[in-house]
């Protein structure tokens, strides 16, 4: 007999309640009543019981959780998930319908399948799987907690997996310039102390050279009193679910360092967020004692996963990259003899990195030799056999692999007392982690990898006499095609979910990840039709050879001006690239002459520029600056797409009330690792139909930061906002088929700038008036 065991109300008064967890029958669940000791005990029931068995099980759901949290298509995907197989692979598509996919989660949780049970009153937690819930960025884990916190699944045992950068509350370690390397090297000097005062060593004269004199960590990790440091933190995960911000609230409030009480929650969680980086990367997998046999996979905000599988799997090797990690590995050489480490591992240590030393200089040269050859500023495709013939001359061959990482393990001695910088164990390790998947041929005799020597433009020096001219530069990149190499590691996994708003065309992740999803569930959108104006404007077209014509620049800017003007509150506007919008707004500010545009736009908005190459902390400076002004007064925010805004922020209500979308972000057509990915698919596809062509992958990878895109305005379900295409290639029917489905019924194209006006001006009239 099988049944089911979940978590279970019963209301033996009307105004107390008493939460019970039992094993119920699937009779039981579909006639909505159980017997505990003889008595019954009735699920709140909408609706008279049905035939359908499967609609029973949404009834007896929503009973459970006390409201209407799971649509049909949802749980009916759970139970087939859940029931009909031990692994499965689902994917999910505008997920907005199930309110948040933590639901999902915690139904699997809280769900469990035994067979041939007796009677029992106790769900025992420790015998399901783990929720894995992998996110792009730290930031979004907030987001989902939030949502987690208002099922009746709260009270699941979680904890949030991230990097020290994040969590730390030594503020002078956090201030350092490598954290990790920090918080190792203090943890190692405040055991040391606490040894010498609880006398639990014998010391001798050598003892002040040993961290005696710090730096130290009062919210170090301590090995011997970590059970009594960190049981304080099972309070945390015993109230609400917390996201990262008030898991280091709590930690600072226990002066308890919360990097290690999260590890420490690790060990009794049943749901873990972590950044995707911590699931697909092998070395974060393994620091973050993370399991995946057995347990469940969630990669929500999954749009992007093929370019992070095929990341894992490439080593980008960089000349200069060479020169500063041997500068690095002299530095600690250098302070290894001086240290007072006693054994053989200090000896061991100092002879690995000198024959590695030794060993990228050989690759060095050699990058350099073939680097010579190119033309100007260019690069070259070098064949696989000859790279291979270079890796096993320095030492890297196949066969020598394993004892590169017995190494690497050597350098990660946690009990040594000089540490290794981790920036030069990370360097040794993603060349070993590629190579091992690099050896493997790929499927059909097209290998996995292109390897290309790249050739980069001298930089300038500055000087306060000139300007000093830098030699060229060269880079080796061996690049992964095949993003299957890695999504197939996960397979031990008991069931793995790629969700996202924007995961159309869903053909490319089957074909890219190598997976047969056995369930796809795409739903509709939670807004209402009165919530979404959509338009294409289709009077130009932005293709990349027509958007230098100043003409056109002048014609952009004035729509953006109208449009600015019509819309209240946030207007955000993505361009295809920095270099494009650096070039419309030095435009702008110079034309017309007598009034610029740049001036009128600033009299209607304020504006703010997502800068390039702008570091995490400018960014989030100017997006608590742009989510502050628009509370009081209208703004404007260019961005790009595949830039951090277009993807990573949630731009809620009056943050977006229209979202401008400028051309078609296609990549670029002569990068050269866009050009061995589009030749490989060409190739994969003459032997495989359902492998996408070149041309196909291409396109798919323009809609996708597109769609990414136009997903920031309309962020919950009583949100509003206007969506504005401006190309005419959107009146294609292949183009804006690929755009997502959620939006196709609210678009209409507009052949003039005017009638656009009209129709949004008229829009936005309507829900003021509301």
């Amino acid at each position: 007999m099988c049944r089911l065991s979940i978590r279970t109300i019963q209301k033996p008064g009307r105004n107390d309640e008493t939460y019970h967890r039992r094993s119920l029958s699937w009779r039981e669940l579909s006639s909505g009543v159980s017997h505990r000791n003889g008595k019954d005990c009735r699920f709140i029931m909408r609706t008279s019981r049905l035939a359908d068995p499967d609609a029973s099980f949404v009834k007896t759901l929503d009973a459970l959780t006390g409201e209407t949290r799971v649509t049909r298509q949802t749980t009916h995907m759970m139970q087939q998930l859940i029931l009909n197989s031990p692994k499965r692979k689902i994917v999910i598509r505008n997920p907005e319908e199930t309110r948040a996919i933590s639901d999902i989660c915690s139904h699997c949780v809280s769900i469990n399948v035994e067979q041939n049970l007796d009677d029992q009153n106790e769900v025992y937690l420790e015998n399901t799987p783990v929720i894995y819930y992998a996110t792009r960025t730290h930031s979004q884990i907030k987001q989902v907690v939030t949502q987690l916190k208002q099922t009746a699944y709260a009270g699941v045992p979680m904890t949030i997996l991230s990097s020290r950068r994040q969590t730390c509350i030594n503020d002078e370690a956090l201030n350092s310039e490598n954290v990790d390397d920090e918080c190792l090297i203090r943890q190692q000097n405040t055991i040391l102390k606490k040894e010498r005062e609880q006398n639990m060593t014998t010391l001798d004269s050598s003892c002040t050279q040993k961290g005696e004199k710090g730096p130290f960590c009062n919210y170090a990790e301590d090995k011997y009193l970590v059970s009594s440091m960190y049981h304080q933190f099972r309070d945390i995960q015993n109230c609400v679910p917390f996201d990262i911000e008030e898991l280091v609230e709590y930690g600072k409030s226990c002066e308890v360092c919360p990097y290690y009480g999260a590890k420490e929650l690790h060990q009794s969680a049943k749901i873990v967020f972590c950044p995707y980086q911590y699931i697909l990367y092998p070395w974060f997998q393994s620091a973050m004692g993370i399991k995946i046999p057995g347990n469940i996979i969630v990669f929500d905000e999954a749009h992007n996963i093929e370019d992070i599988c095929r990341d894992v799997a490439s080593v980008s090797i960089h000349e200069d990259g060479i020169h500063k990690w041997q500068r690095q590995v002299d530095e600690f050489r250098e302070k290894l003899k001086k240290s007072y480490e006693k054994g053989k591992r200090k000896e061991v240590v100092d002879r690995i990195l000198g024959e590695y030393w030794i060993s990228f200089t050989k690759l060095k040269k050699w990058i350099q030799d073939q680097g010579l050859r190119l033309p100007i500023l260019t690069y070259t495709q070098l064949s696989e056999a000859e790279v291979v013939t270079k890796f096993e001359e320095i030492g890297f061959g196949e066969k020598t692999l394993d004892t590169h990482f017995a190494y690497i393990k050597i350098f990660k001695d946690n009990d040594a007392e000089v540490k290794v910088p981790s920036e030069i164990i990370s360097f040794v390790e993603r060349i070993v982690y590629t190579l091992r998947s690099y050896y493997v041929n790929g499927k059909d005799g097209i290998p996995d990898y292109g390897t290309v020597l790249i050739k980069h433009e001298p930089k300038f020096t500055p000087s306060k006499t000139k300007r000093t001219k830098v030699a060229f530069t060269y880079e080796l990149k061996l690049v992964c095609m095949n993003p299957g190499k890695t999504f197939k590691k996960l397979a031990p996994a008991h069931t793995i979910i790629v969700a996202s708003g924007t995961l159309s065309p869903i053909e490319s992740f089957k074909s890219e990840l190598g997976v047969s999803f056995q369930h796809i569930l795409s739903a509709r959108h939670v807004i209402g039709r009165d919530q979404i104006w959509g338009g294409i404007l289709t009077e130009k077209s932005f293709q990349k050879k027509e958007r230098d014509d100043e003409w056109l620049q002048d014609w952009l800017g004035s729509v953006i001006l109208s449009i600015c003007d019509i819309v209240p509150s946030g207007v955000l506007v993505f361009l295809p690239s920095y270099g494009y919008l650096r070039q419309l707004l030095y435009r702008w500010e110079l034309f017309p002459t007598e009034d610029t545009l740049m001036a009128k736009l600033r009299r209607i908005k304020q504006v703010f520029i997502e800068e390039t190459g702008s570091n995490k902390a400018s960014f989030k400076h100017c997006m608590e600056q742009y989510k502050h002004v628009v509370q009081s007064r209208g703004c404007v925010f260019f961005g790009v797409f595949r830039g951090k805004a277009s993807e990573g922020v949630d731009f809620k209500d009056e943050e977006a009330r229209s979202v401008i979308a400028v051309g078609i972000p296609h990549l670029p057509i002569k990068d050269p690792e866009v050009e061995l990915k589009m030749k490989y698919n060409d190739r994969r596809s003459e032997f495989d139909r359902t492998f996408m062509s070149g041309n196909d992958w291409y396109s798919a990878q323009g809609f996708r930061a597109l769609n990414q895109a136009l997903g920031r305005c309309i962020r919950d379900k009583n949100d509003w906002g206007g969506v504005i295409l401006l190309d005419s290639r959107f009146k294609l029917w292949k183009n804006k088929a690929s755009l997502s489905a959620w939006l196709h019924e609210y678009l209409s194209n507009y052949e003039t700038q005017h009638n656009l006006g009209i129709s949004l001006n008229q829009f936005i009239s309507r829900k003021l008036a509301i």
